[in-house]
């Protein structure tokens, strides 16, 4: 799904955006910035704040270089049918609600 969503493999922020999605999966109701960050930065040997540079960096770039169409797929366009740049936080939750979608379509 990352690599569909035009997220860069390459960067480090790809494999903590990995990291995130199956935290979140497994307790949603984790903060993303009090918990989540911190122990991923920690198993990553960084800090929360420069994860969440990096997460964020790849989420932009994934949304500059986005396919339109797709995208609607996954994330839904505001009344306006603008559809804004999601937050991390938004990004993160969309991915795991996907990917436990599937995982139940699977079982």
């Amino acid at each position: 799904i990352l690599l569909s969503l035009s997220v860069p493999a390459g960067r480090k922020g790809f494999g903590y955006l990995e990291q995130l999605v199956e935290l979140y999966r497994q307790d949603p109701s984790r903060s993303l910035t009090k918990e989540l960050y911190p122990e991923v930065g920690l198993a990553n040997k960084t800090n929360g704040a420069g994860m969440e540079r990096a997460v964020r960096g790849v989420i932009q770039t994934a949304w500059d270089q986005r396919n339109e169409a797709l995208w609607r797929m996954y994330f839904t366009p505001s009344r306006s049918g603008m559809m804004p740049r999601p937050t991390n936080l938004a990004f993160i939750a969309t991915l795991a609600e996907v990917l436990g979608r599937e995982e139940e379509r699977q079982a």
